[in-house]
């Protein structure tokens, strides 16, 4: 953790220790605030090779590029500096999240009012197509991948066995990316479905009714035909092995309930074959997405996406008792020849808390079980149709299974740095001799025991829901469009390995903000959200006095101590009444938009915000000045902080030449000039001025120039 020596409302949290600044999870504000970068396109060098247009970058050396920012900002040269931006998420539009309106691709889910991952969900506030940018594909263990652009953060276990979010760019090889293994499905919604184009029509003496929406049951029995099903004008067909008679059995009854009519079952010596014959059929079922092209050619229908859970769950059980097996080494298994079809299958079990390794081999895809718990959900909530498979996956269950592969990686420096001492006469290192003496993984259950004992820190029990995942190797995957996700009440939120991000202020410090009309804002509605019971509450000291020449400031020292009691009891009494009749007023259907606007200037707001950095530290030379409000000096001294990181020669030429300097008006540098020629104080200006620039390192010619410039300053000379 590291705090900022300017200003003590300012806390950065950080992951670990000392960890470098582009690491920083969150710098704090106030009480509830916060500010975060999000995104920075460009640094020092781009506003260097802006300003050498005739030579392009690497032409100089840094000492050179240092002089250079150091002349343009001296000189009030800006324009090179609207090369650079800071954006105070992004993720491709193929990537499926799960929202309100189910498992969407990302470019689908404007529209949603929330998204969720296994843990909980966020109202979505704003969300946007932000345009092009460069993507990238994360390549990991067992065949999971996620598609991010450079900046974009990642959560990770560390080499040191801290969780803390990463920039995907920067992820090393002893590092894991964190995925969520439990369920993170949506609720969806019931799927209706179209009707038949023709009615209900007797085709060869069997009259059949077409449900109306997308049952459980038929999503069953679409995952049964992506496997074993055959579609033809004539109807649907089934093969079915001799020795397979529980599926038999539950695939007569499937097709009998779903369509109320009965299937015709022929056993031709080699197989059974079950088919409904109906041309009506055929075209229904082509109508609503459940058509394959072939075995090389599969998607899961779009409406499963868009389903409740047990719908989805519906599905795999039915995919599973076509093509799945049971194994005493990988648990349950799939395999199919088309490479699409896995990774879809492989992403949506694991958004119903089943994850599957895929493993590539010749003329076919698998996937397999790694983890216990997915085993288990698999066991309650999917199963297979054939009774020898259940039993064997019950069996397989009884046994300790998969614990080397779902452990806990780098478990030697997670004990070192974090494993608590208890009970006194018991050492943490024979506890865990295993981690540290042969550098084993921890097991999920070893880990499970050990916290529930207290040997780890509370923060540290998420371990237990998470998965881990090192990363084989990055693919660019091109300029693709990228999209935002601003979400209510989270710092970060991670759903499906995408993040995102906002700020936090409270309104009369935004007010002062938005002046700066120079940036691009998108800031939460209270038309679309219900807004949080969130408001800053001043401390004692921040109820300063008012000031008496500058009208619209305050003095440094607060009240006296008996009024500051009474007014901050005022005060808060005041808040408590106007949130309690703003949700009274919203729950007997009083619109938000009406509702809010008795909502006190203290409720905070949270906004992304985007801005070049000329623009930029203009608003910092103002925001940072003693005469602004320390409220919002606050957040501007926590974006010094990621600017100074970012651009530290640019930074340096600032503080010298626009934040600590003073300007005057004419008058004055006419009475100065005029002191300085009647005295030795020009002299001794110039003399103290040499002596600085040569104790900082500067050239002679330099120095001379430097000199020159001061001259021409304090006595109204002109340069030669």
């Amino acid at each position: 953790m590291l705090r900022c020596t300017t200003m003590e409302d300012i806390e950065i949290v950080d992951s670990k220790e000392g960890a470098d600044l582009k690491d920083a999870d969150i710098i704090k504000c106030l009480d509830h605030g916060f500010v975060r970068l999000v995104d920075v396109m460009g640094g020092d060098e781009s506003i260097v090779q802006a300003a050498r247009v005739s030579y392009g970058k690497g032409t100089k050396n840094v000492r050179q590029d240092k002089g250079l920012i150091n002349y343009l900002l001296k000189h009030f040269h800006m324009s090179p500096f609207e090369m650079v931006e800071f954006k105070f998420h992004c993720v491709g539009g193929e990537n499926r999240i799960p929202t309100s309106l189910g498992f969407k691709k990302v470019s689908e889910s404007l529209n949603a009012i929330s998204i969720h991952n296994a843990e909980d969900q966020a109202v979505i506030i704003s969300s946007r197509n932000t345009g092009k940018k460069e993507l990238f594909r994360l390549h990991l263990d067992r065949g999971y991948f996620i598609d991010v652009t450079e900046d974009h953060r990642v959560r990770i276990l560390d080499e040191n066995g801290k969780l803390t979010f990463k920039r995907a760019s920067d992820i090393n090889n002893n590092e894991h990316v964190c995925l969520y293994g439990g369920v993170s499905w949506s609720n969806g919604s019931i799927q209706k479905l179209n009707a038949p184009k023709f009615g209900n029509k007797r085709t060869s003496n069997i009259k059949i009714s077409f449900p109306e929406s997308l049952t459980p049951e038929l999503a069953e029995l679409t995952g049964f035909y992506l496997g074993d099903g055959y579609l033809s004008r004539a109807g649907l067909e089934f093969p079915v092995g001799l020795e397979n008679l529980d599926t038999l059995d539950h695939l007569v009854l499937l097709l009998r309930n779903i369509f109320l009519t009965e299937p015709r079952v022929r056993n031709d010596g080699k197989i059974y074959r079950v088919h409904i014959n109906s041309r009506t059929l055929a075209k229904w079922w082509i109508d609503n997405g459940f058509k394959k092209d072939s075995a090389l050619c599969l998607c899961v229908p779009e409406r499963i996406w868009n389903s409740p859970p047990s719908t989805a769950y519906a599905f795999l059980r039915g995919l599973f008792s076509a093509d799945g097996c049971i194994t005493d080494t990988n648990g349950v298994a799939l395999t199919s020849a088309c490479f699409e079809f896995v990774k879809e299958i492989q992403q949506l079990a694991h958004a119903l808390g089943i994850p599957l390794s895929h493993i590539n081999r010749p003329g076919a895809h698998s996937l397999y079980t790694w983890t216990e718990e997915g085993l288990k959900v698999f066991s309650q909530k999917v199963d297979f149709w054939e009774k020898k498979k259940q039993q064997k996956l019950y069996a397989l269950l009884a046994k300790p299974f998969m614990q080397r592969a779902s452990a806990i990686p780098n478990a030697f420096n997670l004990v070192t740095n974090n494993a608590l001492v208890v009970n006194g006469s018991e050492a943490v290192s024979h506890h865990f001799r295993s981690q540290l003496y042969m550098n084993c993984n921890l097991s999920k259950n070893e880990f499970i025991e050990s916290y529930n004992h207290g040997y780890f820190p509370e923060e540290l029990g998420e371990l237990a829901n998470l998965l881990f995942l090192k990363i084989k190797n990055r693919e660019n995957l091109g300029v693709q469009d990228v999209y935002d996700f601003h979400v209510s009440s989270k710092n970060q939120f991670v759903c499906n390995n995408v993040i995102v991000h906002n700020c936090k202020m409270p309104i009369f410090v935004a007010r002062q903000w938005i002046r700066h009309r120079t940036a691009s804002v998108n800031e939460i509605s209270g038309r679309y959200s219900i807004m949080e019971d969130t408001v800053w509450r001043p401390d004692p000291k921040d109820l300063r006095q008012q000031a008496v020449i500058n009208r619209q400031g305050s003095l440094d020292r607060a009240v006296p101590d008996l009024l500051n009691s009474e007014i901050l009891a005022t005060y808060n009494n005041d808040i408590e009444t106007i949130f309690k009749h703003y949700h009274e007023s919203v729950d007997k259907g009083l619109a938000r938009e009406v509702a809010r606007v008795a909502l006190p200037l203290s409720t905070y707001t949270e906004w992304y915000w985007k801005m070049d950095l000329n623009n930029l530290l203009h608003f910092l030379w103002l925001r940072m000045d003693q005469h602004a409000q320390k409220e919002i000096r606050v957040y501007a001294e926590a974006i010094a902080v990621f600017v100074k990181k970012r651009c530290p020669f640019t930074w340096e030429a600032f503080e010298e030449h626009r934040l600590n300097s003073v300007t005057l008006s004419s008058s004055e540098v006419e009475a100065l000039r005029k002191a300085a020629r009647s005295t030795e104080l020009l002299e001794r200006t110039l003399e103290e001025r040499k002596g600085q620039l040569k104790e900082a390192g500067a050239s002679d010619a330099l120095v001379t120039t430097e000199l020159a410039e001061l001259r021409s300053k304090l006595a109204g000379e002109k340069i030669e």
